[in-house]
């Protein structure tokens, strides 16, 4: 039935009668429901598809030129109960399988009320709010006409969480008081008013959303990825990973050295590991490279201090110290980056917007109470290392403060630490697109499931064996070349003669 094409549909009137029932003798045409006819063969259970398929051209038809109003000019869909509101001087709603559309008397269109398909028209945003101030219910066989208080905050919710969101919902609020007097509408217009103060903070109105009831006590947060959160919490509870210990202390000697390279370049570092190490071992700074010197500086000063990194968060105060201490300590030689201090401006990668500056404290609040109810270990450093990235609550250094946030988890269940190296990286990263952006949590725990089992394979005891066990397994490939040339990371296991060798010191 997905084959069925729009134009597919054929509608019945009185010049149509008898040419109709010709056709349909002739098999060339075919009932669907009373009235309308297809061009091939409908089953009876396919009929609701059929319609739902043809929505619109099925408006169209029976409201020519409707306006469509109420919660219909909001969710341009059918509403749960498969319903559609419009305004039209047909009096009669439209009730078929799988569609019914439900007409009200009201002001005709507008200038600024928009053009949609097959010729219908919908109301503007700032009329919308208006009309969805009307008070309405549920009935047995259709939805609210108008979207319930609660909905409406949630609505308004999504547009403050844009980067403009408060500028565009108070321009809103205007065009809608203008809009209120020429539509005899004051009483909307004054409920509007309550709500967009209320959640704004500058009035005093009772609120229903939890989502909005935070935001006016200066804990908004966003919604949306506190699913995010609750899916990947309920993956990894249902989860049953390996539990890796941390090798001996003494074969983790450069593990920190190491871990702060790539988790750098990573970022874009383009220190060589020779001169990244040289920066950490002397503490000079690079002049051709001073950011990078002083970023993996920061990155080692936290990774290699076994009591920092041996503290986890019991409350979000905790939480949030550690969390801007750490980063505080990561980015200090770059004041203009607010080490420390959490972003005032919006930040994204690619197509990923990131928690708006006014919500990524009650968004890191929120996520902490998910984070409080996994087990210590790989299940709680997992989420700690999406929960950061996800809110990306800083200007810069958020990837890094992730994952050191990530490995503290560990340390402090004596576990093996993660470290995603330079091939890794786009496996990572699609790992965490794939949460983001298509609620799909399994990527992103295999590929640190996978980075702690390799890293658990290396003997860090030795700097020039480490690395050349590391280039070994094709670690430092760049990632467009590991995209490139189809170039995987190999587990020291599978290449047993050469990490023999290199423990026998042959290398």
């Amino acid at each position: 039935m997905r084959a069925l094409l729009q134009s597919d549909i054929f509608f019945a009137n009185q010049d149509t009668t008898v040419s109709i029932r010709r056709s349909v003798i002739a098999q060339k045409l075919f009932p669907v429901v009373r009235g309308i006819y297809s061009h091939r063969p409908i089953k009876p259970e396919d009929a609701i598809e059929f319609i739902q398929n043809n929505t619109w051209k099925i408006v169209a038809h029976y409201f020519p030129e409707a306006l469509l109003c109420d919660r219909t000019a909001f969710e341009l869909r059918r509403s749960p109960k498969n319903c559609l509101f419009v305004i039209h001087s047909r009096f009669r709603p439209l009730i078929l399988p799988g569609l019914a559309v439900f007409p009200r008397k009201g002001i005709a269109p507008q200038e600024d009320d928009g053009f949609f398909a097959e010729g219908l028209r919908v109301c503007s945003q700032d009329r919308a709010l208006l009309e969805n101030m009307r008070p309405s219910r549920e009935t047995d066989i259709k939805d609210r006409n108008t979207l319930s208080p609660s909905e409406m905050e949630e609505w308004i919710d999504k547009i403050l969480r844009l980067p403009d969101g408060e500028t565009t919902i108070n321009r809103l609020r205007d065009f809608a008081r203008d809009k209120s007097i020429k539509l005899s509408m004051p009483q909307e217009f004054k409920k509007i008013d309550k709500i967009i103060g209320a959640m704004l903070g500058t009035r005093k109105a009772r609120l229903i959303s939890p989502i909005d009831i935070s935001r006016s006590k200066g804990e908004g947060f966003d919604q949306d990825r506190l699913t995010l959160f609750e899916i990947l919490t309920d993956h990894l509870h249902n989860l049953s990973p390996s539990l890796r210990s941390e090798r001996p202390a003494a074969e983790q000697a450069f593990l920190p050295f190491f871990e702060s390279y790539f988790s750098n370049t990573i970022e874009g570092s383009q220190l060589t590991v020779e001169e990244a190490f040289k920066v950490v071992s002397s503490g000079e700074i690079l002049a051709q490279r001073p950011k990078d010197s002083h970023d993996i500086l920061g990155t080692f000063q936290i990774v290699s201090d076994p009591r920092e990194m041996a503290l986890t968060p019991k409350n979000f105060p905790e939480f949030e110290q550690l969390l801007c201490k750490r980063h505080f300590t990561l980015l200090q030689a770059s004041p203009t980056l607010s080490p420390g201090e959490y972003k005032t401006q919006e930040n994204q990668a690619g197509n990923t917007l990131f928690v708006t500056s006014n919500l990524v404290r009650g968004t890191l609040k929120k996520g902490f109470e998910f984070y409080q109810t996994l087990p210590d270990g790989f299940k709680k450093a997992t989420f700690m290392m999406f929960l950061v990235s996800e809110v990306h609550p800083f200007t810069d250094g958020n990837g890094r403060i992730a994952r050191i946030m990530m490995n503290a988890e560990l340390v402090a269940e004596k576990q093996q630490r993660i470290m995603i190296v330079n091939v890794n990286r786009p496996e990572y990263i699609s790992g965490l697109q794939a949460l983001s952006n298509n609620k799909r949590p399994t990527g992103i725990v295999q590929v640190l499931d996978f980075a702690q089992r390799f890293a658990c394979q290396i003997d860090f005891s030795n700097f020039s064996q480490a690395n050349a066990l590391l280039e070994r397994c094709n670690a430092f490939v760049e990632s467009s070349k590991a995209v490139e040339y189809a170039i995987k990371l190999t587990l020291p296991s599978k290449l047993l003669p050469f990490a023999a060798a290199l423990r026998e010191n042959q290398f």
